[in-house]
């Protein structure tokens, strides 16, 4: 039996962070950390990489061909140049050159922002 429903609104304001992760078993996450309000525990959102990439080409397969063909083309060109500038900055801070990698990426992320871990 239902005694009817009501529509409520609900506002509340979040922190979402985002992070990519490659586990020691070699599997590559896409994490989400969603911070409710002032929250110091955040909710975790996690999906292997592998799982997105065959969720996008399922939903590009939907679209009429020009336009999904046009956007695989795209995320992939993307993918590849962003890997390519992982590689590059990865290569710099591996030599040390902490400095020219920022000259080379100017995104407005200043060197000293940036934290490299305890071990580097």
């Amino acid at each position: 039996m239902s005694l009817g429903s009501f529509s409520a609104e609900l506002r509340t304001d979040l922190h979402v962070e985002n992070d990519l992760e490659v586990n020691s078993e070699g599997r590559f996450y896409v994490l989400t950390f969603i911070y409710p309000e002032d929250k110091e525990e955040p909710l975790e959102g996690r999906i292997e990489f592998e799982e997105l990439i065959d969720e996008v080409i399922s939903f590009y397969r939907t679209f009429e061909v020009p336009e999904g063909i046009g956007q695989l083309y795209s995320i992939a060109h993307e993918l590849t140049r962003h890997a390519e500038r992982l590689r590059e900055v990865a290569g710099y801070m591996e030599e040390g050159e902490w400095g020219n990698w920022y000259d080379t990426y100017d995104e407005g992320v200043e060197p000293d922002d940036l934290s490299y871990g305890e071990d580097l």
